[in-house]
């Protein structure tokens, strides 16, 4: 939990933002208008309450998607989308070290070619 913890308030500083810890396990993050709140419900699962401007609203989500949710709401133009967000599978650090994986792949081939093919 310290290192979720700790990634989450140094994700948030690199974004120009905050982020406070409440006794009851909460967390908020808060930029400029923009704040959002989770409060865990069960070990996966947590409510989060996004208000952008004078907007609000609250929904139950995965815990995995809160650096989501950070990210657009640090983003200016991707926050409103939080309004009536909607779960998308989100990239996992596996899939990017596959993805690394096939891209190293391909460049190594590329440069493998005669250059009378590139």
């Amino acid at each position: 939990m310290q290192n979720f913890k700790k990634r989450a308030r140094l994700f948030a500083e690199k974004l120009g933002g905050e982020i406070s810890f409440g006794h009851d396990g909460s967390l908020t993050f808060a930029i400029d208008d923009k704040s959002a709140t989770f409060d865990p419900v069960s070990k996966e699962d947590m409510n989060c309450s996004v208000k952008v401007g004078g907007d609000s609203t609250r929904y139950q989500i995965p815990k995995s998607y809160i650096f989501d949710i950070i990210d657009k709401l640090g983003t200016r133009h991707l926050a409103s989308s939080l309004l009536k967000y909607e779960l998308k599978p989100i990239l996992q650090l596996n899939d990017y070290i596959v993805d690394e994986k096939v891209s190293g792949f391909w460049i190594d081939c590329a440069a493998k070619l005669p250059t009378t093919h590139r």
